[in-house]
């Protein structure tokens, strides 16, 4: 389930899965929602990513922001996500896509960065939860 919440000049991310897998899944497919509508996008192109952190609190700032450093570099847009391995402090995933093209896609907001403000990613009991904020 993903659901958004305004912040002052930002946009905030809510994140329940029941696996953690699922939670980073839907934490990048949130994401690129936010940047663009995926229903315009296809998944023509797949790449392999891996990254690694020490806590699960930084492996989704880091997964978030290698793909949003794709989506810059690589002027990509991605629309499927799936994660190979996980586990607490280390991921990889293959991720799908198209170049973006303005004719073709429809663009909703610029994201500049993932911040650390409010961040969290833990386990309930019965579901994984995030809270992301993300600067516009």
């Amino acid at each position: 389930m993903i659901s958004y919440f305004d912040h002052t000049a930002d946009v905030g991310l809510a994140v329940q899965a029941n696996t953690l897998s699922a939670l980073f899944t839907e934490a990048a497919e949130g994401m690129f929602r936010i940047i663009a509508d995926l229903d315009t996008v296809e998944p023509r192109q797949s790449k392999k990513i891996q990254v690694s952190a020490s806590t699960p609190v930084r492996l989704m700032v880091y997964w978030l922001e290698e793909l949003l450093f794709l989506h810059e570099t690589e002027q990509m847009l991605f629309c499927s996500f799936t994660i190979n391995t996980i586990c607490q402090t280390a991921l990889t995933a293959t991720i799908w896509g198209e170049p973006l093209d303005p004719q073709k896609h429809i663009l909703n907001t610029e994201i500049k960065a993932v911040t650390y403000h409010n961040l969290h990613v833990g386990y309930n009991g019965a579901y994984w939860t995030a809270q992301i904020i993300f600067d516009l």
